[in-house]
């Protein structure tokens, strides 16, 4: 799903993402989740991890790593 560029594209992530993982939910098919790094937050993985959803998101730049 694609939302105008306007959109961080963090904003609600739960109200765009609930209904995508509803539909696919009984199908049996492998779900897989590919984000930015405006999505690397615990809630976010905690969520795809908890409804068995396979996700590469990719992390905000660290001067550490």
């Amino acid at each position: 799903m694609l939302r105008p560029g306007n959109v961080h594209s963090a904003d609600n992530w739960r109200e765009v993402l609930e209904p995508i993982l509803a539909r696919y939910e009984r199908t049996g098919v492998r779900r897989y989740f590919r984000a930015d790094a405006a999505f690397a937050k615990p809630e976010v993985y905690e969520y795809l991890e908890g409804r068995r959803v396979l996700y590469a998101i990719r992390l905000p730049s660290n001067e550490v790593l």
